[in-house]
């Protein structure tokens, strides 16, 4: 494995442990046990990232997607002195959990605030499809297989977007 990779796994690990707060927990949780996570490079001032972020609740409010700490996270951002943030994520979608927004401090030395999204049924739609095999059906997979995946992405989507995956309902709908 790339030790860049883990000495960022590794320093965020760390970032998100000492962070307050059950968010970061989650998401350190969530970021230690696989999920992927990205630290993006450089940095945009914090006023950008307010506007911005205030619309997203606003959005995520109206199509009624759970979220954890959007309100206080965004009260953090209004509270941060500093004129630069750096962004990153961690992305536990894939098993079941939320698409975690962090702020940190330029130097990434500190993480300013942070909050969990879950998708709306269109963005779990498209997980699906970024899972979907390629090339074979899922019918062609192994029956253990099939169940692990089926399982992993059922609390993503609703159970018509499932039934519209699964190699039983193809079958009886080309009969």
């Amino acid at each position: 494995m790339d030790s860049g990779v883990d000495s960022d796994r590794e320093r965020l690990a760390e970032l998100l442990s000492v962070a307050p707060g059950e968010i970061a927990a989650s998401a350190r949780e969530a970021q230690v046990t696989g999920a992927t996570f990205k630290l993006w490079p450089g940095a945009s001032t914090a006023s950008q990232f307010r506007s911005v972020f205030r619309r997203r609740q606003r959005n995520a409010f109206r199509a009624g997607r759970p979220s954890i700490g959007f309100a206080e996270g965004l009260r953090d951002l209004g509270a941060y002195e500093g004129v630069f943030l750096a962004l990153g994520y961690v992305d536990d979608r894939p098993q079941g959990g939320y698409y975690f927004q962090l702020f940190l401090t330029p130097d990434r030395s500190r993480l300013v605030t942070c909050w969990g999204v879950k998708p709306s049924a269109r963005a779990a739609e498209q997980v699906l499809d970024r899972h979907r095999p390629r090339g074979r059906g899922l019918e062609r997979r192994s029956t253990a297989d099939r169940d692990r995946l089926l399982a992993m992405l059922a609390p993503l989507c609703p159970a018509e977007i499932r039934r519209w995956w699964s190699p039983r309902w193809k079958r009886e709908r080309r009969v």
